[in-house]
Parts: C-alpha cells; sequence; structure tokens
C-alpha cells in the first residue's frame, strides 16, 4: 500500500512536490480549468441528509462535524501565527546574541539565536483568546434564551442564528461535558438553549469545503443579529488584530496589555500600580443585561468580566482539552477521505453496538475507539435529545468525562476490546486510515479479482493525496481523475 497521507505531508516541501509531479506525471492528470470543473472532494451527496431523523447522528451531521473541527483547527492554528496578535498581548522575541570566531576571520562575529521560548511564548495568545471568547459565550448563551432566536417545542427547538466560531467554540466543547452543561443551564435557567438541537444545516451551509482552511463565513443575518443585540464585533479574531494597530496608551490596548499580563504571571498581585490591570469586576449577567453602545467600549466591558487566571477557567479548559481531540481529526483527515461515506457508516452502526454495551456492562468503564468518539462527540451536541436517548436505551443518562488520565484510558480501552471481542466476535480497534477504509469499501463489494482489488485501492488512494497536497500548496485549480 501506498504510504500514509501524513508521511507525505509531512515530508519536505520539495519531496511533497517531487512526490506530487510524479504522481501526476504517472496517472496522466490534468488540472481543472475552473472551479466547476474540480473533483468535489468531499462529496457534496455525504451532506443530504442534515435534519435528524432518529435520536442518534447521521452521516451528514458527522461530517459537518468533521469540517467544523477544520475550522477549529485552522482558527486555532492562525491565532498561533499571527504577528498581529503578538502585538495586542505584548508577546515578544528575545533572540540571544553570541560572537563566534568564523574561518579566516580574526574578529568574532555576532550570531543571532533564535528564542528557545518563541513558541511556548506564543501559546499565551490561544489562552487569551479563549479566555475572550468564554465571556462572549456567557453573554450570548443569555441573550439566545430570552431574544427570541430560538424556536420550536420540546427537543426540537432551532437555532436560527449562528454564533461567530469563536463562541461555537466553547459552546460544542461544553456541550461535550454534558452533566456540567446541564447544571449551567439549570443555574441560570437557560431552558431553550439546552434544548436546542445543535444547528447542523446552518453549520454546512457556514463551512467552505474547497478552501484547505474550512473557513466558517457568518451569514449575513446572524452577523447583524450579534452586532445589534450584543453589540460586540462577530469576528472576535479580527478584532484583536485591529487592536494591533491602536495606539498603546489607548484603552483597549491597554486592557488587553494588562491581561496578558495576568496571565502570564505566577501570582496575579500586581507588582506596582502601573501594571495593575485597568478594569473592574462585572459579573456577565450585569453585562448581559447593560445596554452597550460602542463596539470598543462593548469589549472593555467584557474584559471586566474575565476572572483572573490563578485558576483554569472550566470553559476555557474544556476547549484546550478538545484540542486533542480536532488534532486527532485532522491527522485522520476523514474529510477529505476517498472513503468518507463508508467510514462515517461504519461508525455509526459500530456506535450504536457501542451504546449496548452500556446497558449490557453498566458498572464498566467502556472507552470509544475514535470513530466511535467522534459519532459520540456529534450526539451530545444536541444535549437534551443526547439524555433522552441514553435514557431509553442505557436507562441512565452517560456522561463523556474527557479529564479522565491516559494510562487509566490505556486499561480501559483493553477492557472494551475484550467486551467487544466476546460480544461481536471482532476486533475493537484496527487502522481506520485511508487504505484502511478504501480496502473495507472494496472488500464490502466482494469483489473476486483481489489483483484488481487492490490496484484499484492504490489508485484511488494515490489520487485523493494528490488531490488533498494540491490543496494544500494553494494550486489555483484541482487534478483531475482520468
Amino acid at each position: 500500500m501506498a504510504s500514509h497521507l501524513a508521511d507525505i505531508l509531512h515530508a519536505s516541501s520539495q519531496d511533497t512536490t517531487t512526490h506530487l509531479q510524479k504522481t501526476l506525471t504517472k496517472s496522466k492528470s490534468k488540472c481543472a480549468t475552473s472551479a466547476k470543473e474540480e473533483p468535489q472532494i468531499p462529496d457534496p451527496k455525504l451532506f443530504t441528509s442534515l435534519q435528524p431523523s432518529s435520536n442518534h447522528p447521521n452521516i451528514g451531521q458527522c461530517a459537518t462535524h468533521l469540517a467544523l473541527l477544520e475550522a477549529f483547527f485552522h482558527l486555532r492554528l492562525n491565532i498561533l501565527k499571527s504577528s498581529e496578535l503578538d502585538t495586542v498581548f505584548n508577546v515578544q522575541k528575545v533572540n540571544k546574541t553570541i560572537y563566534k570566531s568564523k574561518w579566516r576571520h580574526s574578529k568574532r562575529q555576532p550570531v543571532k539565536l533564535r528564542d528557545p521560548n518563541w513558541d511556548e511564548k506564543r501559546n499565551i495568545k490561544w489562552l487569551l483568546f479563549l479566555s475572550i471568547a468564554v465571556a462572549r459565550f456567557q453573554v450570548w448563551a443569555i441573550k439566545v434564551n430570552a431574544e427570541g432566536i430560538v424556536t420550536g417545542t420540546g427537543q426540537g427547538m432551532e437555532l436560527y442564528q449562528l454564533p461567530p466560531i469563536d463562541i461555537l467554540m466553547v459552546w460544542h466543547a461544553f456541550l461535550l461535558n454534558p452533566l456540567s452543561f446541564k447544571k449551567y443551564c439549570k443555574d441560570l435557567q437557560l431552558v431553550k438553549l439546552r434544548r436546542v438541537l445543535f444547528p447542523w444545516p446552518r453549520i454546512h451551509k457556514a463551512i467552505n469545503p474547497r478552501l484547505s482552511t474550512f473557513n466558517y463565513d457568518l451569514p449575513i443575518g446572524a452577523s447583524t443579529w450579534f452586532r445589534t443585540t450584543l453589540n460586540l464585533k462577530p469576528d472576535l479574531f479580527d478584532t484583536l488584530k485591529k487592536a494591533s494597530k491602536l495606539p498603546v496608551d489607548s484603552p483597549l490596548a491597554k486592557s488587553l496589555s494588562n491581561l496578558a499580563f495576568c496571565a502570564t504571571q505566577t501570582t496575579i498581585e500586581p507588582t506596582s500600580p502601573d501594571s495593575a490591570p485597568a478594569i473592574e469586576s462585572l459579573t456577565i449577567a450585569e453585562m448581559a443585561s447593560t445596554p452597550l453602545f460602542d463596539s470598543n467600549l462593548s469589549l472593555l466591558t467584557l474584559l471586566r468580566t474575565i476572572p483572573d487566571f490563578s485558576s483554569p477557567s472550566p470553559l476555557v479548559s474544556n476547549v484546550q482539552r478538545q484540542s486533542l481531540f480536532v488534532d486527532k481529526m485532522h491527522r485522520q483527515l476523514w474529510i477529505r477521505s476517498p472513503s468518507a461515506h463508508g467510514t462515517l457508516s461504519r461508525a455509526i452502526d459500530r456506535y450504536e453496538r457501542f451504546i449496548k454495551l452500556f446497558s449490557l456492562y453498566p458498572k464498566t468503564m467502556l472507552v470509544p475507539t475514535l470513530d466511535i468518539d467522534l459519532v459520540w462527540h456529534t450526539h451530545q451536541l444536541s444535549a437534551e435529545q443526547y439524555e433522552t436517548y441514553m435514557r431509553e436505551r442505557t436507562g441512565r443518562y452517560i456522561n463523556h468525562d474527557d479529564t479522565i488520565q491516559k494510562n487509566t484510558l490505556g486499561n480501559g480501552m483493553d477492557r472494551t476490546a475484550n467486551i467487544w471481542r466476546v460480544e461481536f466476535g471482532e476486533d475493537y480497534e484496527g487502522c481506520r486510515c485511508w487504505d484502511c477504509e478504501v480496502l473495507k469499501d472494496e472488500l464490502e463489494r466482494d469483489e473476486e479479482d483481489v489483483e484488481k482489488l487492490v490496484e484499484r485501492v492504490k489508485s484511488t488512494v494515490e489520487y485523493y493525496r494528490v488531490v488533498e497536497i494540491a490543496r494544500r500548496k494553494g494550486w489555483e485549480f484541482l487534478p483531475l481523475r482520468e
């Protein structure tokens, strides 16, 4: 079989280009001459059904979830790489200069060394971005529940205005902690929000799958609602980038810099009056009920709701833990796989059997494989519907605990694999790379000629890899398959 996608994508730029050119020449492929002529990867048929046809996820919802996770992945990447946010949050390089003797030179020459802590320093931007996003989410949650953009009755309530991606990301991670989200909604009386079905159809329309970055574009109506109701700018990342152009002594620039100062201190006590954050405590409930006028003033007011960094915010921690899952899904890249439909179909079938084990083994900790976990996550995103389904199928509300330590998970995985083998007579884990998944598709078709089957698998996977590499390298149009 050909090497896995990751092997190619992690190769050097020169090696990748060489492989791409050789493969294109070998397969006699040609590139499309327009976007309409390009191969549609992922296949639009994946998203045919996005509305819930039953109380468990379908292929369209799982596929949209994969696309959303890609959007989250690239948002975090852009934040970490942003030089504008380096300025806003006062993240500075410290390049040490040393003097070395060079051949044929009697004098020592200055050599600048890269700041060894640069990557670690830049990680603070993600924490700060999430802290602001959490504050925005909390205001949004109260407003959404009160402002009438949730319609319907019972468990079928619909959110007809999407939130910005930072709020969607916080909400998404919160929903994957079902018991915590239920308590939060109960404490704040957010009855409507908890009954909302996750807005898969609207999310699908907001994400551009043709781009390698899966851009999330908030619809105009949703953007307008957000501006007028919360008086905040919808695009937090863009707002923070623009703040880098403000005078350093402007109120917003100073508040953002002070927020970064607090986050980087081992103790939150300011060392001098000049370095003290110029923001006062304000509760989320107070802000949600406060009439706001200027958008920069609104962000300043919002910053006052952010607690100190002496202990991690649970909602920030939720997103940080989910980033690990996002990274895993990005590495698998099932959304671009030639076997996306087959992979998701098998995952849903395996998830249903996984749920059956909860009723058969009520006192056993069961650990999902990556494909089952994707479907499980997709299911939990419609909170009240998920709880009803679990109580009907297992007799209890199954929490999803993503704080369990790795060694405990390892033991649980071994135990789950043994139970699976006993109950269903097949291996539990297995490889789910593109090659293996396409091979499963072909074997399900019961092809008798093994040589033809293998060649078809190799050809299909190779073509999809070539298309993905071309997409990531920014080719104007994608290669066609003969």
